[in-house]
């Protein structure tokens, strides 16, 4: 069930004179529209209506609005198979205590989240070559540098067995936050 009072939502503030915990508010039917949007990505303003029952013309300025404030975002996604690309490598770095985490961004990593103790980076290859070279460099380096004290831990996958990436859904994250019932 949708209640008429707005929930605040978290804003990114890219002007650095605003303040970080500004929050927008939205109403019953930018909260309809928001989880119709998540849901069905890829639906056209006259499906998001129809799913809705909120008017196109509202939906599309709702829309609008939605990414204006960075509510949400388009992330074009490329066919990694279709690239030539063969392999994903997910590596987990602990670092030692005292020297924290100098990480500088590689080509090939697509994905990563770190903290001055540990990260955690998906990185993607041509083949497997490209990944044992891009391994013992980072090795090397890390070695080198004294920055850990274990060698990362490793996962890879190959890109012709991965899901599409369609099957990733915040829909509902996205239903929870607002309170909405399905």
């Amino acid at each position: 069930m949708i209640d008429n009072a707005s929930v605040k939502i978290p804003v990114e503030c890219e002007n650095k004179n605003e303040n970080p915990a500004e929050r927008i508010r939205l109403t019953k039917n930018e909260k309809k529209v928001l989880c119709a949007l998540v849901e069905m990505p890829d639906a056209k303003n006259d499906e998001i209506t129809v799913r809705t029952k909120v008017s196109t013309h509202v939906v599309s300025r709702i829309k609008k609005k939605l990414f204006e404030n960075g509510i949400i975002k388009l992330r074009n996604i490329p066919d990694l198979k279709l690239l030539g690309f063969e392999l994903i490598a997910f590596m987990h770095i602990k670092y030692k205590i005292d020297k924290g985490n100098e990480h500088e961004h590689q080509p090939a990593e697509i994905f990563g989240i770190n903290s001055d103790a540990e990260s955690a980076t998906f990185c993607l290859f041509k083949n497997y070559t490209d990944y044992e070279e891009y391994y013992n460099r980072k090795l090397q380096y890390l070695g080198e540098n004294d920055l850990i004290d274990e060698e990362p831990a490793v996962l890879l996958f190959p890109v012709q067995k991965l899901k599409p990436a369609k099957e990733f859904s915040f829909a509902p994250l996205v239903k929870k936050v607002l309170e909405i019932d399905s």
